[in-house]
């Protein structure tokens, strides 16, 4: 094989002689190794911009990205601070209790009405009053509310059309009925402390976490009323000193007896609670109960007198050889206290023990 031989000047114009055979195949592999490092830059350019649309696309998905879904955080709260000093609101309970709760001078008053009852209310009872103050200043906190949706198709969806599909109904009413506003809640996702939320007056949900409400809500007439015999609710917190005389009345079929409890067995009184509320229609013991004594007596009476006409009757009547039925009626400005509670006959017992009946 003969390579024809070329002379090649410099730049310092010197002259060589090459094999243009070997400078020939030299050159084509400089051009096919260019053309790789072209394609190989080529490929990363578009497998980069592959990953760009594969992260683009996967965003869209999220909230941030997509408009549509976007979360709108709202720093608000249930109830306007200038309502502070509301006076009447109601929780009702799908297919449960309602309570309306009205403030009376500076005590408050729960109304209680089953579902499945007839009556406008079943109990007319006293209200602990730091469990209002507590529940309202909730109400009250400002707090971080997501906006989870604005339509009619997600207020469906939460379960929040009105206060028959929603789990509660919180109004809040003016002094003279009107309401002034009705919130209703769904309690989907209480493990995480979340509850979703709208106002009647928009179609806007809420998301919230909050562990502070759900107590409230969810409570039932016995966790909101005065726990004890003597009622701390109702005249404001009696003291010992503030007792005049208490007396207890019992009478059976042979015997009648009011028995004065001690002034040194005030204390105590003061202590006992009752139990948990009962309908005014409560069933009593199909068996018959027998009087024996003073001390195993079917009906009784406590009187309680504070001074300035204050005074506080409990009727109470055995229900079974267990429990006893206390009933609380009596006036109260311009309304009536009027609820039945249940007592254990142990907690009776303790009661004639202070008026010191031992027959």
């Amino acid at each position: 094989l003969i390579y024809s031989m070329k002379g090649i000047t410099t730049e310092n114009g010197r002259t060589y002689l090459v094999n243009s055979g070997i400078l020939r195949q030299k050159t084509l592999k400089n051009k096919n190794l260019e053309k790789k490092m072209e394609i190989n830059r080529i490929e990363k350019k578009l497998a980069l911009s592959s990953l760009l649309l594969m992260l683009l696309f996967a965003a869209s998905f999220m909230p941030f990205f997509n408009s549509t879904n976007k979360e709108k955080i709202q720093k608000t709260a249930i109830l306007n601070p200038k309502y502070k000093n509301i006076v009447q609101f109601s929780i009702e309970k799908k297919g449960g209790t309602s309570i309306f709760f009205q403030k009376v001078e500076d005590k408050w008053l729960g109304k209680s009405q089953n579902s499945s009852m007839q009556e406008e209310f079943s109990n007319i009872f006293p209200v602990e009053k730091k469990l209002v103050s507590k529940f309202l200043e909730n109400c009250q906190k400002v707090q971080e509310f997501h906006k989870i949706s604005q339509s009619q198709n997600g207020i469906k969806k939460m379960e929040l059309s009105d206060n028959k599909t929603s789990d509660f109904s919180l109004k809040f009413i003016e002094p003279d009925g009107k309401t002034l506003c009705e919130i209703l809640f769904n309690l989907k996702n209480l493990r995480e402390n979340r509850i979703y939320l709208r106002s009647t007056s928009t179609f806007s949900v809420f998301e919230l976490q909050d562990e502070n409400l759900t107590p409230f809500l969810n409570a039932d007439a016995d966790f909101w009323a005065d726990p004890y015999i003597i009622p701390q609710n109702i005249f404001g917190t009696v003291s010992e000193n503030d007792i005049q005389s208490a007396s207890l009345f019992i009478q059976t079929e042979k015997n009648q007896e009011v028995k004065r409890i001690p002034q040194e067995n005030y204390r105590k009184l003061l202590q006992l609670h009752h139990g948990h509320l009962l309908e005014q229609k409560y069933q009593t013991s199909e068996e018959p109960l027998k009087e024996e004594s003073l001390k195993n007596p079917l009906k009784a009476q406590i009187k309680v007198e504070l001074g300035n006409t204050k005074e506080i009757f409990i009727n109470a009547e055995k229900k079974d050889k267990n429990t006893f039925v206390l009933n609380y009626s009596f006036p109260l400005e311009q309304h009536h206290i009027n609820y039945n509670v249940c007592l254990s006959a142990w907690t009776f017992s303790r009661i004639l023990e202070l008026a010191e009946i031992n027959e």
